[in-house]
């Protein structure tokens, strides 16, 4: 968590540490922090992080989506959404 919380200070993540951050993140229940990084524009949005998310938050996955350019993902997760 320290290497991710230095990276966040300076840079954007790329997809591989966005996942990886994701995973502790949502296990701990703080999908405010997601939200709030995704806000801030430090995460790299992909079809692996949307998947990951959308156990926890089927919205913010479809968001997730639709950044991450996956048509058939969106589809899905519009359905999913109601």
């Amino acid at each position: 968590m320290i290497y991710f919380n230095a990276l966040l200070q300076s840079t954007r993540l790329n997809a591989i540490e966005s996942v990886e951050l994701a995973r502790p993140v949502i296990m701990q229940n703080k999908l405010n922090l997601i939200e709030n990084w995704i806000k801030e524009n430090k995460l790299t949005m992909s079809d692996e992080l949307g998947d990951i998310i959308r156990q926890a938050n089927p919205a913010m996955a479809l968001q997730i989506y639709q950044q991450s350019g996956s048509p058939d993902k969106v589809i899905q997760g519009l359905i999913e959404t109601g």
